[in-house]
C-alpha cells in the first residue's frame, strides 16, 4: 500500500531519542464497522514504519476492542465499551485510547481519562462536557462543535442573531438532544439567540409541520433545521409544510444541515421534480463536503464501497492514529520526566496545525478539529442543482476564548451579488415581531386617529346606505340556503316537475337526453329557487368566507348585468359552513361545447350545424363581450365554450363572468377548494386561457403574490379576445384546438392549473387544410392569437369581419322558423330511432325473465296475471353439491373460485337444457334442479333427473379445477320423489321456488351420500326401475337422516343404453341372441341364472336387517317387503327376456359380446371410486368400456 508522508508544523523540535514503545487501546461497535481492526492496525504499521519515528505504538493482545450495538444487548449492555476501556487501562496498561463510539460509554470514560492521565483520541461521537477536558482530542469533522463553528460562519456572513430549530429526534442513531444542547449553548456565548425549538419525528405528517410553523412565524424567521440526510423524507416534507403555512421564502429562510452528507447534484431532497423544487426557494442547505484526497484515501484504503458514514468514520480512525503517533513522538522527544504524559500531548495539538495524511488539520485551544462545512442557497429557476452561497475556511485569529493567545477559528466569505444577497431577509423585524422594539407613543395617537376616522365613516356610510337602495348592503347576490332546493337527476321523482317548454320531465324519460343532462352539468349540480332552475357550481370551505367591501361591489355588479346574449347570476350561497354555491341561470339546450361536437352524431334532436347557427353564434359572443368591455366589469376572464350556453330559442349566452378574480383569489389563499381535488381551470380547457394569463396565474401560485392576476383592461381584453380565437376554431372547424386528458394529476393537490398538463398546450393551434372557411377568418383567427396583446383585435373589428363572412339569409325569425322546422323533422327520427331501441330492451328484458322464471310464470307475470302457488302430485328434486368445497375456497384466491363456479355450473346449464328440467337456484356450491315442474309429467320426471344427475357425474369426470391443473372435483348427488308445492316469492326480484317435504327428503339424500355417487330415495328407486329398467341401481341399506330418521336408500349406478326403450330392447337383445349356437345360449342362462340367485341372497340379508344406527331405530317391514318385492320383479323381468331371446336363437354363426355374457346386476362395492356408465371401474380418467 502507498505511504502518505506527513509534516508536521512542529517538527523542527523533534530530537533523537531511543524508539519508546507506546500502548494503546481501541473500543469501537463491531457490529456496525467491521473493517474497524483492520484500518486500525494499517494506520498503526504507517506510524511505527515510517522513517524517523520516536515512537512504537502497540496494540496489546487479546483486549476486547468492540462491543455488539450501543443500544445495549444481552451479551453486551449500555455500559460495556466503558468497562472494556477501564479493564485496557488497568490490566494492560494503555497510555492512550481510540474511542468509545457510543455517547453512553463516553459519558463515563470521559471524566475518567483525566485521572488516569492518558489521552482520549475522540475520533467518531461527541459529549458536551469533553470540550472542558484537555486529555480529550476531538478528532471527529461531525462534532457538535465544527458543527456550531461552521453555522456560526454563516450566521454571522448573513447578519443574522435570532433563529429556532426543527430537530428530528429519529432521523439519528443516538446523542440528539444532547447534541443540540451543546449546539445552542455555543450559540448562546457567541450572542445568538434560540428563540424556539421544536422537537419532530419522522412520523409527523406534513400537517403536523404546518402547525409547528404557524405557531413560529410570529416568533422566528429562520429555521435551522436537523432532519436528517439529504434524501430523507423530513425535508422535502419540511419544504412543503412551509409552502401550506404560507411562509414567503422573502420573508422566512431554512437552513437544513446536512453534516452527515456530502454534496452531489444527482442526490438533492427534490430530486428531478422542479415544482417541489421551487419550495425550496431562498433555503440555505450546509453539507459536510469531503476534502478530494479523503476520496482517494477511501479507494486506497479499500473502503470506497461503505456508505458515507462509514467512509468517514474510517477515515478519521485512520488520521486519528496518524496524527497521535506524529504528537506522542513529538513529545517523546522533548518531554522531560516531571509532566506527565497525556498533557503534554493536548498541549502539543492545542492551536495548533498539523499536515495530516489527507490534508491540513486544524485545532482549537480546546483541542476540538476545525473542518469547514461547504453552503450552497437555492434558486428559482428551473435549474435542477443549488448555487455555492459562500465559502468556509480557517483564519488565524485571536479571539478564541477568553485570553488572546493566537488560534483557529471559521469564518465565511460570500459568494452572492448585491441583489441575490438581498433577497434574503433580517433574522427580525425593525420593530420586532410585534412592534415591541419602536416608540408606540406616535402609533398610539395615529391608532386614535384612525379610530375616529373609522366612526366618522361608518356613521356617514350608515347614513348614505339608508337614503340608497339597491346597493351593496342588501346584496340581492346573496341567497339564503333554505331557498336552494337540490334536484337529483338520477331520481325519476323529478319527473313531475316542470321545466319551461322542454320539460325536464321529458329529458329524463329519456335515456339518452338523461346522459346527456348529466355530462352537460359535469361536476356542477342542478337545484331550484324559487320555481326557477340554476346550475350550481360548488367548492369546500376550508375557512370561514368574509367579503370585503370590493369583493362585495364586484359581486352587485356581476348581479346587475343584463344582456340578451349574458346568462343570469343568480347569487352565491355562503352561510353554510362546509360548501360555497356559485349559481347561474340554466339553459336547457346545454353548452356551445354539446352543440359544436354532439350534433356530429345527428342525435338528441340537435339541427344540422350550419353556416347559419355558426354566423348567429359568432354573433352572439361578440355582442356579449363587447358589452362585457363596456361595462364595469372590464372583461370576462373565463370565456370558454362551457360558458357559452344556449337557450331554448337558440341564443347563446355568456356565463361565468367576472367570477375569475374572486375564485383566483380564495383559492389561492386557501379558502376554497374543489370537491374532487382537482384543479379550478380542468387540463382540456387551458388552451383557452391567453398564455399570459397562464403565467400570471402560475406567478401567483408559487409567490402567493394575487396582485400578479390584477390585469388592466388592454390586457384582460386581450386575453378575452385569444378565447375568442379558440372559440372561433372550434366553430368553424367543429375540432378541438388542443387536445389535453383531464386525467392528468398534478403531484400536489387543488391547484389553480395543472403545470404538467399547461406544458402540453400548443404555442399556435395548427389550422387544418379547408376551402369552406373565409380568409378574412382565418386571418382574423391569427391576429386573435398574436403574442403582443396590443395587436389583437377588438371587439368592433372582429364583429365587422364576422358579419362580413359569415352572413346570414333571411331575417332572423326565417332563420328560428327554418331552425324549428328542422327540429321537427328530426324528431321524427328520433320517434323512430327510440321506438327501435325500446323494441329491442324490450326483448332483452324477455330473454332475460325467461332465465330467471320458467316461460309459463314468465308469460303470466308479463301480461299483469297473478301466480297462484300450486300442487304438483308428483316431482323429482335433485341436489348436488361439492365436496370440500369451504377448504378449497380458503386456499384460493376469490376470482379463482368464481372462474371454477362459473365454468362447472356453465356446463351444468347446458346438460339440464336438453332435459324437461327446470333450475331453481344455485346457493354458492349447491345446485338444485326440479323436474315435473311447472309443466306436469307423469312419471317421465324421474327419468330426467336421473339423466341429468349420471351426465353431470360423467362431466365431471375430465373437469379439472382450473387453477390447479392435475386436480378434479368431486360432488355428492341426491334426488327424491313426490309431491310438492310452488310459488312465486317477491316483487323487485320474483323467484319461484319448490316446497315440501319431497324437496327436504332430496337435500338429505344429497348432504349424507358419498363422494362422486348419486344417492337416491326409495320413492324414485321404485319409480325408476318400474318404468325405466336400463338405469342401474345398488341398494345402499338403511341410512339415519337428522330430522327425518331412518330411510332406505340406494346408490343410481349408471345406464345400460340397449335398455332404454323396452320396445327396442327386446328387439336388439333378439337380434344379437339369433346370431349364437346352443352353447352359447346355455352360458347365457347360467349367467343369469347367478344374477338371479344373488339378488335372492339380498334380499335375503335386507329382511332379516332389525336394526340401524346408535337409537336402534327399527327400520318398517313394509318398506323391506316392498324392496324385496321390487327386487324379484326385476329378476323375473330379466330371466323373461333372456329365455325369450334363448327362444327365439337361430343363427349360430354369429358370436355373443363378451360383455353381454358377463352382465350382471351386482352391485360395486361400497367403497369403490363410483364410476360413470361409459368408464371403467376403477380405471384413470377418460379411458371407457367397450359399448354394449
Amino acid at each position: 500500500m502507498q505511504r502518505f508522508l506527513f509534516l508536521i508544523s512542529f517538527s523542527s523540535f523533534i530530537s533523537f531519542v531511543e524508539l519508546k514503545e507506546v500502548l494503546i487501546g481501541l473500543q469501537t461497535d463491531s457490529s456496525r464497522f467491521v473493517d474497524t481492526l483492520r484500518i486500525f492496525n494499517t494506520a498503526l504499521n504507517d506510524v511505527n514504519n515510517e522513517e524517523g519515528a520516536q515512537v512504537t505504538l502497540v496494540l496489546p493482545q487479546g483486549i476486547v476492542t468492540g462491543t455488539d450495538g450501543c443500544n445495549g444487548t444481552e451479551t453486551s449492555p449500555i455500559g460495556q465499551g466503558a468497562k472494556n476501556v477501564c479493564d485496557q487501562r488497568y490490566v494492560n496498561h494503555i497510555q492512550a485510547v481510540f474511542g468509545p463510539v457510543c455517547v453512553d460509554d463516553l459519558r463515563i470514560i470521559e471524566s475518567a481519562v483525566g485521572i488516569w492521565e492518558i489521552t482520549m483520541m475522540n475520533f467518531w461521537s461527541d459529549y458536551p462536557s469533553d470540550v472542558t477536558i484537555e486529555e480529550v482530542i476531538q478528532m471527529s469533522r461531525r462534532s457538535s462543535y465544527n458543527i456550531v463553528f461552521n453555522l456560526e460562519a454563516i450566521l454571522e456572513l448573513m447578519k443574522w442573531t435570532e433563529i429556532a430549530f426543527f430537530v428530528c429526534m429519529d432521523c439519528y442513531d443516538e446523542g440528539v438532544r444532547t447534541r443540540i444542547d451543546a449546539i445552542q449553548a455555543q450559540l448562546k456565548q457567541n450572542g445568538i439567540t434560540t428563540l424556539d425549538t421544536k422537537e419532530v419525528w419522522t412520523t409527523d405528517s406534513q400537517g403536523i409541520l404546518s402547525g409547528y410553523l404557524q405557531e413560529m412565524k410570529r416568533t422566528a424567521r429562520i429555521f435551522v433545521a436537523f432532519l436528517g440526510t439529504n434524501s430523507s423524507l423530513m425535508t422535502p416534507r419540511f419544504a412543503q409544510a412551509m409552502f401550506a403555512a404560507h411562509l414567503s421564502p422573502d420573508e422566512y429562510v431554512p437552513i437544513y444541515m446536512f453534516h452527515y452528507s456530502q454534496y452531489s447534484s444527482d442526490d438533492m431532497p427534490w430530486g428531478t421534480n422542479l415544482t417541489l423544487k421551487r419550495l425550496f426557494a431562498n433555503s440555505i442547505l450546509i453539507y459536510n463536503d469531503f476534502p478530494s484526497e479523503y476520496r482517494d484515501a477511501a479507494q486506497t484504503l479499500a473502503v470506497n464501497s461503505y456508505s458515507d458514514e462509514t467512509q468517514l468514520f474510517y477515515l478519521q480512525l485512520y488520521e486519528s492514529v496518524i496524527v497521535y503517533g506524529q504528537a506522542i513522538g513529538s513529545v517523546i522527544a522533548n518531554q522531560s520526566n516531571e509532566e506527565p504524559l497525556d498533557f503534554s500531548v493536548s498541549q502539543t495539538i492545542g492551536s495548533h496545525s498539523i499536515q495530516g495524511p489527507f490534508g491540513q488539520i486544524y485545532f482549537t485551544s480546546q483541542n476540538i478539529r476545525l473542518s469547514p462545512f461547504k453552503p450552497y442557497y437555492v434558486t428559482n429557476d428551473n435549474l435542477t442543482n443549488v448555487l455555492p452561497l459562500g465559502t468556509i475556511i480557517v483564519q488565524n485569529s485571536t479571539n478564541c476564548g477568553n485570553d488572546t493567545s493566537p488560534c483557529f477559528s471559521l469564518t465565511a466569505i460570500s459568494a452572492l451579488d448585491p441583489t441575490t444577497a438581498g433577497r434574503f431577509p433580517a433574522s427580525m423585524p425593525p420593530c420586532g415581531f410585534s412592534g415591541e422594539l419602536c416608540d408606540q407613543t406616535s402609533t398610539v395617537i395615529i391608532i386614535a386617529a384612525v379610530m375616529t376616522a373609522i366612526i366618522i365613516c361608518i356613521v356617514s356610510v350608515l347614513a348614505i346606505r339608508r337614503m340608497r337602495s339597491g346597493e351593496t348592503a342588501s346584496m340581492p347576490w346573496a341567497i339564503p340556503v333554505n331557498m336552494v332546493k337540490m334536484v337529483d337527476v338520477e331520481s325519476t321523482a323529478i319527473g313531475s316537475q316542470q321545466l319551461s317548454i322542454h320539460s325536464l320531465q321529458q329529458q329524463l324519460e329519456d335515456k339518452a337526453a338523461e346522459r346527456k343532462l348529466r355530462e352537460s352539468l359535469k361536476s356542477r349540480q342542478l337545484a331550484t329557487i324559487d320555481q326557477a332552475y340554476v346550475v350550481v357550481e360548488s367548492y369546500s370551505l376550508k375557512e370561514k368566507l368574509v367579503f370585503n367591501r370590493h369583493e362585495m361591489h364586484w359581486l352587485y355588479l356581476i348581479k346587475q348585468m343584463s344582456h340578451d346574449n349574458l346568462n343570469a347570476f343568480m347569487g352565491l350561497c355562503f352561510d353554510r359552513s362546509q360548501h360555497l354555491f356559485v349559481m347561474w341561470s340554466h339553459c336547457f339546450r346545454g353548452t356551445l361545447n354539446d352543440v359544436i361536437f354532439d350534433s356530429k352524431k345527428d342525435d338528441d334532436g340537435i339541427p344540422a350545424f350550419d353556416n347559419n347557427f355558426k354566423g348567429a353564434f359568432v354573433r352572439d359572443i361578440l355582442k356579449g363581450l363587447d358589452f362585457i368591455h363596456s361595462s364595469g366589469l372590464v372583461y370576462h376572464g373565463m370565456l370558454t365554450p362551457t360558458n357559452c350556453l344556449i337557450d331554448s330559442h337558440w341564443i347563446l349566452k355568456l356565463s361565468g363572468f367576472g367570477m375569475s378574480k374572486l375564485l383566483f383569489r380564495w383559492k389561492n389563499n386557501s379558502v376554497i377548494s374543489t370537491l374532487d381535488g382537482a384543479p379550478i381551470i380542468a387540463n382540456s380547457e387551458l388552451h383557452y386561457y391567453a398564455p399570459e394569463f397562464r403565467k400570471a396565474l402560475k406567478t401567483m401560485m408559487y409567490t402567493n403574490r394575487v396582485e400578479a392576476i390584477q390585469l388592466n383592461q388592454k390586457q384582460g381584453q386581450g386575453a378575452d379576445i385569444y378565447s375568442f380565437g379558440m372559440i372561433l376554431y372550434e366553430i368553424l372547424f367543429r375540432r378541438k384546438a388542443a387536445e389535453i386528458d383531464d386525467a392528468i394529476l398534478s403531484d400536489e393537490d387543488n391547484l389553480i392549473l395543472c403545470e404538467q398538463a399547461e406544458v402540453q398546450v400548443p404555442v399556435y393551434p395548427t389550422l387544418p387544410e379547408s376551402n369552406d372557411v373565409h380568409p378574412d377568418l382565418i386571418g382574423l383567427m391569427h391576429k386573435c392569437w398574436s403574442g403582443k396583446v396590443e395587436l389583437r383585435p377588438d371587439t368592433n373589428l372582429a364583429r365587422k369581419i364576422t358579419d362580413a363572412t359569415l352572413k346570414m339569409s333571411g331575417s332572423l325569425v326565417d332563420q328560428m322558423i327554418k331552425n324549428l322546422e328542422q327540429y321537427t323533422n328530426n324528431l321524427e327520427n328520433l320517434v323512430k330511432e327510440r321506438t327501435g331501441q325500446l323494441e329491442d330492451e324490450q326483448r332483452k328484458a324477455e330473454a332475460l325473465l325467461s332465465e330467471l322464471l320458467p316461460k309459463t310464470v314468465a308469460d303470466e307475470l308479463k301480461v299483469g296475471r297473478r301466480v297462484d302457488p300450486k300442487t304438483y302430485k308428483s316431482a323429482t328434486i335433485l341436489y348436488s353439491d361439492i365436496v370440500g368445497f369451504t377448504s378449497l375456497c380458503s386456499e384460493s384466491q376469490p376470482m379463482e373460485v368464481v372462474a371454477l363456479l362459473s365454468g362447472m355450473f356453465q356446463s351444468f346449464d347446458k346438460i339440464i337444457a336438453e332435459h324437461t328440467c327446470y333450475k331453481i337456484e344455485t346457493i354458492g356450491d349447491a345446485y338444485m334442479v326440479a323436474s315435473g315442474v311447472p309443466i306436469p309429467s307423469k312419471t317421465d320426471h324421474v327419468r330426467d333427473i336421473a339423466t341429468v344427475a349420471l351426465q353431470q357425474r360423467e362431466f365431471l369426470y375430465d373437469f379439472e379445477i382450473p387453477h390447479r391443473p392435475g386436480q378434479y372435483l368431486h360432488c355428492r348427488w341426491g334426488f327424491n320423489t313426490g309431491p310438492v308445492f310452488t310459488g312465486v316469492v317477491g316483487i323487485s326480484a320474483p323467484r319461484y321456488c319448490v316446497f315440501g317435504e319431497t324437496a327436504t327428503i332430496a337435500a338429505k339424500m344429497e348432504n349424507s351420500g358419498q363422494p362422486d355417487r348419486i344417492q337416491i330415495s326409495f320413492k324414485s328407486y321404485q319409480l325408476l326401475t318400474a318404468r325405466f329398467p336400463e338405469f342401474k341401481c345398488s341398494p345402499r341399506g338403511s341410512v339415519k337422516i337428522d330430522g327425518i330418521g331412518t330411510l332406505l336408500t340406494y346408490w343410481l349406478d349408471g345406464v345400460e343404453e340397449l335398455l332404454k326403450s323396452s320396445r327396442d330392447s327386446y328387439k336388439a337383445i333378439s337380434a344379437m341372441i339369433e346370431a349364437q349356437d346352443a352353447d352359447e345360449r346355455q352360458r347365457i342362462l347360467a349367467s343369469r341364472k347367478e344374477s338371479l340367485q344373488k339378488h335372492d341372497e339380498e334380499i335375503s340379508e335386507l329382511s332379516s336387517i332389525s336394526s340401524i344406527g346408535q337409537d336402534n331405530t327399527t327400520v318398517p317391514m313394509e318398506e323391506i317387503e316392498m324392496a324385496r318385492l321390487a327386487h324379484l320383479e326385476a329378476a323375473k323381468a330379466v330371466e323373461a327376456v333372456t329365455e325369450k331371446a334363448i327362444a327365439s336363437f337361430h343363427n349360430p354363426s354369429f358370436p355373443i359380446p363378451s360383455s353381454l355374457a358377463t352382465c350382471s346386476l351386482e352391485a360395486p362395492h361400497p367403497f369403490q371410486r363410483p364410476h360413470s356408465p361409459l368408464q371403467a371401474p376403477g380405471g384413470p380418467r377418460g379411458k371407457t368400456l367397450p359399448p354394449l
